[in-house]
């Protein structure tokens, strides 16, 4: 939330900077596509996975895809430095009752499904 609160003081102060009705106008419109398409990107999603030999080959297609296991068991984060990822970023497998409950972004578990499918 901080990120967007932070990009709506640099469209403000864009606004005063650029005196140009036509220039902030364009602006405007390119910054709400941008964050609509960041938004939808990123949202966070779930999906349960109904085997638990799975889990492994989850791990290592995260792990293909530049995520590695720092926090804890079960928790995966990008292997960005800290300052340019966020957390709504990290992958978290739950093993629950059999299944692997998987939740990330919603980018990372359209790959994940394509990937996993095509392995098993």
């Amino acid at each position: 939330m901080l990120f967007y609160a932070m990009l709506v003081a640099v469209l403000a102060t864009l606004q005063f900077l650029l005196g140009g009705g036509s220039a902030m106008h364009g602006l405007m419109i390119g910054g709400v596509f941008g964050i609509l398409g960041h938004w939808r990107a990123t949202w966070v999603s779930s999906a349960r996975v109904q085997c638990n030999s799975v889990r492994a080959d989850l791990v290592r297609c995260l792990e293909a895809m530049g995520y590695c296991m720092t926090r804890g068991p079960g928790e995966l984060t990008p292997d960005l430095p800290r300052w340019s990822r966020f957390d709504s970023q990290n992958v978290q497998l739950k093993t629950i009752d059999g299944a692997v409950d998987v939740s990330g972004p919603y980018y990372v578990l359209k790959r994940l499904a394509r990937n996993v499918a095509v392995e098993s």
